[in-house]
């Protein structure tokens, strides 16, 4: 390529690094403006400028690339739990802010898991009972009878 006055092309990574020191963040996905409405209207490529272009391209390239899934899948983890051959672009990439959180959504198990976990033994229990006073409530329309009564 070089004999021919072509440059190769830098690994994606490098190109995000470089992005994000010229830019200070990281590429868009897309770019909107607001319409006449008022609301905002995502614009198609045709109403994009060619940076625009460029930088949608760029994440495109990026998000599909196999540095963004390994930075992804050991998001937020050591740097020692990364193969050996990703490390130093994990690490670099880390610097500049990316993957050091988790994009993965989490099942409803988990959600419900973290806020459990979260709470003490006496919200707990004010949960569940307010859970049972619901449910005889619901008890209560269903049959027609007011259970206080009963007895």
């Amino acid at each position: 390529m070089r004999k021919y006055g072509l440059e190769p092309e830098k690994p994606i990574y490098e190109q995000v690094i470089e992005f994000i020191e010229t830019h200070g963040r990281i590429m868009k996905s897309n770019f909107h403006e607001k319409g006449e409405d008022g609301k905002s209207k995502q614009l198609t490529r045709d109403q994009m400028t060619e940076e625009q272009k460029e930088e949608v391209k760029l994440y495109a390239r990026w998000w599909n690339s196999n540095e963004y899934k390994i930075l992804q899948e050991y998001a937020g983890q050591p740097i020692a739990n990364v193969p050996e051959e990703y490390r130093e672009k994990v690490e670099t990439l880390r610097q500049y802010g990316l993957g050091t959180k988790t994009k993965r959504k989490r099942t409803s198990k988990e959600i419900a898991e973290a806020s459990i976990s979260s709470l003490t033994d006496i919200e707990i229990a004010d949960r569940a009972y307010a859970e049972l006073q619901e449910l005889v409530k619901q008890e209560e329309q269903k049959r027609g009878v007011d259970i206080d009564e009963q007895s």
